[in-house]
């Protein structure tokens, strides 16, 4: 099976490459990023730093190797991911979607075009990070009404988006499993008033510094105890792992819709 890399420059775009290289069933098809990159006509062995070329030149157009892979795999940017699904909707290609931050109207056209084709959206590709998503269903069922909730994560000082995908894929699963509404229940900052934590609220602390691969905690507090769920990241390739899962399984998927890491896990 080949692999289209969309954002392959980028740190997971590169672990993804070394993961595909060590991989057997899995051959690289397409490597893509932005214009102005300098590995741009490129072999793309430059970037993963291998001796014999893979026979791959790195492009910054996804139309011009459109028909070169079978399954894209996107960890680029909203605006790049949404002009790469279109383009893989129109040419029935499967995606994984790995990019995070999308927009109400963005998520709205994420499922029109998953209509036609099969996509995994995912906010993180873990599968240890999409088990704690899971056992924070039942822990929001049993704690959420009488525990004070907070989500603390900590990443690299070059991430940009804060809280991450993944900060908030965790709370929304909290907050549905306590039939609360995400969007009201959230605190973000806490800097503008100075009033007690509120009743039932979801707050969330943000760290960037040095080079943190992710650290994502959920805890449950009362003055009794606290219960905390956590998931600690040591090297990017545990993304990887998930997002060579992923591509194989929308391989294998003969069914347009839209899914998640649940579905490539079978936790669903």
């Amino acid at each position: 099976m080949k692999i289209g890399l969309l954002g392959v420059t980028g740190r997971m775009g590169l672990a993804n490459l070394k993961s595909i290289i060590k991989d057997d069933s899995l051959a690289l098809g397409a490597a893509i990023c932005s214009p102005n990159n300098e590995f741009v006509g490129k072999d793309a062995a430059k970037l993963a730093l291998v001796e014999k070329d893979l026979g791959v030149i790195i492009t910054s157009d996804i139309e011009s190797v459109i028909n070169d892979f079978d399954v894209l795999i996107d960890f680029s940017n909203t605006k790049v991911s949404m002009n790469a699904l279109r383009l893989c909707a129109k040419h029935n290609k499967p995606v994984l979607v790995a990019s995070t931050g999308f927009s109400k109207k963005e998520e709205s056209e994420i499922c029109k075009l998953s209509s036609q084709i099969p996509v995994v959206l995912a906010a993180n590709t873990s599968v240890g990070v999409n088990l704690c998503a899971k056992l924070l269903q039942i822990a929001g069922k049993l704690l959420a009404s009488d525990y004070d909730i907070e989500i603390i994560e900590a990443h690299h000082k070059n991430k940009v988006d804060a809280p991450s995908g993944t900060a908030l894929f965790l709370g929304k699963e909290v907050a549905k499993a306590a039939n609360k509404d995400f969007d009201k229940v959230a605190a973000f900052d806490r800097t503008s008033h100075m009033n007690a934590r509120e009743e039932g609220e979801i707050g969330f602390s943000v760290i960037r510094a040095g080079d943190i691969k992710g650290e994502h905690t959920v805890l449950f507090a009362n003055d009794l105890e606290a219960v905390e769920i956590k998931h600690t990241a040591y090297d990017r390739s545990l993304f990887a792992n998930g997002a060579m899962r992923a591509a194989k399984w929308l391989a294998s998927c003969n069914k347009a819709g839209l899914y998640s890491m649940y579905d490539v896990l079978g936790l669903d």
